[in-house]
């Protein structure tokens, strides 16, 4: 039985979405659309993510919202 390495864990929501072109700034430390946002939530994610060696990235969820996807390396 071959067991998979890396497994990709989904997060969606149906919200407005995230803009292709503010895609690579939302990990930024600091970053948000939210004039009362600090900023912190996706770059603490990043941080947790890049020092498991793992792998984010944003893409459009299918009801029109963002979708997350981590990808978890063993």
């Amino acid at each position: 039985m071959i067991v998979p390495t890396w497994f990709i864990l989904p997060v969606a929501d149906n919200g407005h979405g995230i803009p292709e072109a503010e895609r690579a700034s939302i990990f930024e430390h600091g970053y948000s659309t939210d004039r009362d946002g600090t900023g912190f939530g996706l770059s603490i994610v990043s941080e947790f993510v890049e020092a498991h060696g793992w792998d984010s990235q944003v893409t459009s969820g299918s009801e029109g919202g963002a979708r997350f996807e981590i990808t978890v390396f063993d």
